[in-house]
């Protein structure tokens, strides 16, 4: 049997939130263990997504309730400067414009509106210009275009960059490796051969979103999950651009390289158990929205390559919406399971994982703020 592993922070889950969680937390000078049961790092919904790196543009509008559309905008716009100025070089094509597009004219007044309170940029463009441009996209539904600064990225490059930072600094990495929780301080590592060994740290993270009832279910917490799926299709690249519709159930199109990843807005439904098998009618519907925008993908109807994609949200009340907020709970002592909502929003989230954790292991050579002292901050222990 391998030696037990010792860590002070575990992070469970190497997706967009567990490597970017590590990085942070790696660069503050903790001793960290990035551990996934996969055999790859990133190959959950991470990677499954659309490659796109949102900047506040479609939430503003998609997002029914206001405060919490701009609030979700703001921690977005966050995300998308702290990975563009990371990972300059994970954007696919910096001759590329991506064009947010309306059918409804109230909708694109409203968000309008919303882009201009939260400083989301956007530029309005005259339709015979856009129609000029971009000639693949059909007029008879588009009723406004604006250019915009959402970038389609590869994530597969920030994730790698991610990663190499961390093991440079230091952090143990272990693939194939399921964490058990058992006690505080302790957990089971369980590796794809059926090995076992303990691990021990001061304070566990768990990002594994998709995994988090099962595993906190097992010690008698319920973690009140809902999982929603969604799909996307692959077809050749058919243009230079990318584009989106806001209004709900129409098309997105985001280009990388030699392809194009299609999306349809809210088009997500629950399921019981996250899987990432493909609903061949769901998966039709968005290719049926990406013809209605580019005609020409008609061709390519019989042979597309759908892929399904899992995310999970906490359940907030009766009939609450699917959330895309951050959370961050915990159902243990210092045992912590955080959902970090969209990719983008991933650097927001992987800061509120590092402050929370910094109030409990801060470095005691950091002198004391007075306030810290007086109001007995967790920082002062």
């Amino acid at each position: 049997m391998s030696k037990e592993v010792r860590t002070e922070i575990a992070v469970i889950g190497g997706g967009a939130g567990g490597l970017m969680t590590t990085k942070k937390l790696a660069e503050l000078g903790y001793d960290v263990a990035l551990i996934d049961k996969a055999p790859t790092f990133g190959s959950g919904p991470s990677t499954r997504n659309e490659g796109w790196l949102h900047r506040g543009t479609v939430h503003s509008g998609v997002i029914k309730e206001p405060d919490r559309a701009m609030k979700i905008a703001r921690r977005v716009m966050y995300g998308y400067e702290q990975i563009m100025s990371f990972a300059p070089e994970a954007v696919e094509d910096l001759t590329s414009t991506t064009y947010a597009l309306f059918k409804d004219g109230e909708l694109a007044d409203a968000t309008e509106e919303r882009w201009k309170a939260v400083d989301v940029w956007f530029q309005a463009m005259q339709l015979q210009a856009f129609f000029r441009e971009n000639p693949e996209i059909s007029p008879d539904i588009v009723a406004r275009a604006y250019k915009t600064k959402d970038k389609s990225l590869n994530f597969r490059l920030l994730y790698q960059k991610l990663l190499a930072i961390s093991e440079k600094l230091g952090v143990q990495t272990l693939l194939n490796t399921e964490v058990i929780p058992e006690e505080e301080g302790r957990a089971m590592l369980v590796e794809s051969d059926g090995s076992r060994r303990p691990l021990f740290a001061d304070i566990f993270v768990f990002t594994t979103g998709l995994a988090a009832r099962k595993i906190f279910g097992t010690m008698g917490y319920d973690m009140a999950v809902r999982f929603w799926k969604s799909h996307s299709v692959m077809i050749p690249r058919l243009s230079k651009n990318g584009f989106f519709f806001v209004d709900p159930l129409e098309a997105s199109m985001m280009p990388h390289g030699k392809y194009s990843i299609a999306c349809q807005s809210e088009d997500d439904f629950q399921i019981e158990e996250p899987t990432f098998e493909v609903v061949p009618h769901m998966a039709h519907q968005v290719f049926e929205a990406l013809v209605r925008m580019v005609p020409e993908a008609e061709q390519y109807e019989d042979n597309y390559h759908a892929n399904a994609c899992v995310k999970p949200d906490i359940i907030k009340g009766p009939n609450s919406p699917r959330s895309v907020d951050i959370e961050l709970h915990e159902p243990m002592p210092n045992y912590f399971v955080a959902f970090p909502g969209k990719v983008t929003e991933s650097p927001y989230m992987a800061d509120t994982v590092v402050k929370t954790i910094f109030d409990r292991k801060s470095d005691s050579r950091i002198s004391q703020r007075p306030g810290d002292i007086i109001f007995g901050d967790e920082t002062a222990k």
